[in-house]
């Protein structure tokens, strides 16, 4: 289509004025949006406690993203699967930030989305820039900790967790929703898990909330910033009720990103049906119905009583006489592929090519009719839409920064001060475990 030929011309017309060396990532990488990556690159503690030990290694401080040594170690800890997929979401995310920014004011970090883009196609995948900072700012992090203290720092952590999940059960679930507004993208993982525990009393509010940021998204080029609707629509998905659908799809038109559609797959056959309406509009946003491929991908391997449907509806795209973007043909081969369903649908692989429509494709019919390229990994639905919020708090880092060892005892009794939970669900035993997971019965936890 020619705004891809239009966008491919830009690209190269970027890469023939800038060297790979020369490219800056520094606006790109403190877009909002990579704060989820940053989590993710900081829970693999071990790789980056290698690649700050490694022998040799010249640069501390900013300059070691250009560290010959760090960069060389980077591509020992890129190789294989993890780094596969480290940037398959590396590339989820970039294209989340150019959607956010296309037609907005920055053209900066538009371009440089582009070029990261690009040079993931093109360039040695350790070399690339905007990956060296990531990990470098994380090593550069990982070296700045203050010394763990001499009592047993995870003890400390379940602790704090506990105390949290405490006070977040003594709160009404408005709220909880009212706390994770103002948290934005990175609320506290206690705080999350319990708005998930709630289910359908968190329905209402979290679909309000969600609903009303999206309407000020559309008054405000700004209001995006920090927002909490990707937290509100992965614990909507953990739900799991088919209620929320149609706010879902409502968002992954307006950003086509990998939570929403996670919480989608989540849900099941109740999506199947927004998801194919999705898929089949042919004015709709390349992204978002990209989106939907995947989405419906992931909703047959999670949910095998959908399958034959979801193989239906990538057939009948694929059959149809109505000619579409070459892309999304790409596309529904490869969730096809993904969900092993290409033999059964040799025919409806072949018509797009037999009718020319594929000319432009970066797949031939030989690829095609094995599955593709493996573009959708389905294993990747098995992921817990909660996991990225399960880290450690950095109010948590700042509470522990600097105390005596003496203070454990002390400590301790500050943090499990027992309160009245707000009942949710079925009422609990008084001889019952405790629902909080401490082990304890109900009486003597919670219960006091």
């Amino acid at each position: 289509m020619r705004r891809d030929r239009d966008l491919k011309k830009l690209v190269e017309n970027l890469h023939n004025d800038l060297k790979k060396e020369d490219i800056s990532c520094s606006d790109l990488a403190s877009h909002p949006t990579f704060e989820r990556l940053r989590n993710r690159i900081r829970s693999r503690r071990e790789a980056l406690e290698r690649l700050a030990n490694t022998p040799g290694l010249m640069g501390r401080g900013e300059d070691l993203s250009s560290d010959a040594v760090f960069i060389a170690a980077l591509e020992g800890e890129m190789a294989g699967e993890v780094g596969e997929r480290f940037v398959k979401e590396l590339r989820r995310t970039l294209n989340s930030v150019l959607h956010l920014t296309r037609f907005g004011r920055d053209g900066e970090v538009f371009k440089q989305a582009l070029m990261s883009l690009f040079l993931l196609d093109k360039g040695v995948i350790q070399a690339h820039p905007l990956i060296r900072r990531l990990f470098a700012e994380a090593v550069i992090a990982l070296n700045q900790e203050s010394p763990q203290p001499a009592w047993n720092r995870p003890s400390l952590f379940e602790m704090y967790a506990h105390k949290k999940r405490s006070e977040y059960r003594c709160r009404t679930t408005p709220d909880l929703v009212k706390d994770l507004t103002e948290m934005g993208m990175s609320p506290h993982g206690e705080l999350v898990a319990e708005l998930a525990r709630r289910g359908q009393e968190a329905m209402d509010p979290l679909v309000s909330l969600v609903h009303r940021k999206l309407a000020e998204e559309e008054e405000s080029d700004e209001a995006g910033d920090g927002w909490a609707v990707g937290p509100a629509c992965a614990i909507l998905g953990e739900v799991g009720d088919a209620q929320a659908v149609e706010t879902l799809i409502r968002c992954l038109r307006v950003d086509p990103d990998e939570e929403i559609v996670l919480a989608l797959a989540k849900i099941g056959v109740g999506a199947l049906e927004g998801l194919r309406d999705l898929l089949m509009d042919t004015e709709g946003d390349l992204d978002v119905r990209i989106q939907a491929v995947v989405a419906l991908s992931y909703l047959a391997y999670l949910h095998t009583e959908a399958h034959s449907e979801v193989v239906k509806v990538l057939r009948d795209l694929l059959g149809r006489d109505r000619e579409d973007d070459p892309e999304v043909y790409e596309w529904v081969i490869h969730g096809l592929g993904g969900i092993g369903a290409s033999a059964e649908c040799q025919d409806d692989i072949r018509k797009p090519y037999e009718q020319g429509l594929m000319n432009e494709a970066e797949i031939d019919l030989g690829d095609a009719l094995k599955g593709g390229f493996g573009w959708i990994s389905v294993e990747e639905a098995e992921e817990g839409l909660l996991d990225p919020y399960r880290y450690v708090d950095e109010e948590w880092d700042e509470e522990v920064e600097g105390l005596p060892p003496g203070l454990g005892d002390a400590l301790l009794d500050a943090l499990s001060e027992p309160q009245e939970p707000v009942r949710v669900g079925e009422k609990v035993g008084r001889n019952d475990p405790c629902p909080c997971g401490s082990g304890k019965k109900y009486k003597r936890c919670c219960g006091q």
